[in-house]
């Protein structure tokens, strides 16, 4: 995935089957940035967004700059509401410290650069990591960051749908 939200997104179902997961670095940057998220929607005044009248205009700088942690945390929000709180308690308490222990492995795509997946992996989070829907096509950023994340992997990959009619992307 490119944002910890999308990684939120996907670790949540996933939380009514008992998997444990593991995170390098964990999901606390994230959290706090969630949480921030939540007070300050709620008329609560937040240090990070100082710079914002509301959290409407946050929204709307957001959303203008395509900012796609904020895109998925606020998705996150608008789905999950006042239980999100909860639900982060819940999904702190499935991380594990020792990747031998999980069930789901995670990271974002940062994180992953220069490493060697052999695991099978499942490519996530298809809305932040490139514009699909975008009819001027893909930034290069986007481009590259998406071949970061499809070179990681040593034995299998899966790779969204999405990708698959994106067939300018690939060269054979």
């Amino acid at each position: 995935s490119r944002t910890n939200s999308a990684i939120l997104q996907d670790i949540i179902p996933n939380l009514y089957d008992g998997k444990k997961v593991y995170i390098p670095n964990g999901l606390n940057i994230c959290f706090k940035y969630i949480k921030d998220l939540l007070k300050f929607k709620k008329g609560k005044s937040v240090l990070r967004f100082k710079s914002y009248k509301s959290y409407q205009h946050l929204f709307n700088s957001a959303m203008k700059q395509k900012d796609a942690e904020f895109i998925n945390a606020n998705k996150l929000i608008e789905t999950y509401g006042n239980d999100l709180h909860g639900i982060l308690h819940s999904v702190d308490e499935s991380i594990v410290d020792n990747m031998e222990e999980a069930d789901l492995c995670y990271s974002t795509i940062h994180k992953a650069k220069g490493q060697d997946i052999e695991i099978p992996m499942r490519i996530i989070g298809m809305d932040d990591i490139m514009g699909y829907h975008n009819k001027e096509g893909l930034d290069k950023n986007e481009v590259n960051a998406l071949y970061v994340a499809l070179t990681r992997a040593k034995d299998k990959i899966e790779i969204p749908s999405i990708l698959i009619w994106q067939t300018d992307l690939f060269v054979v």
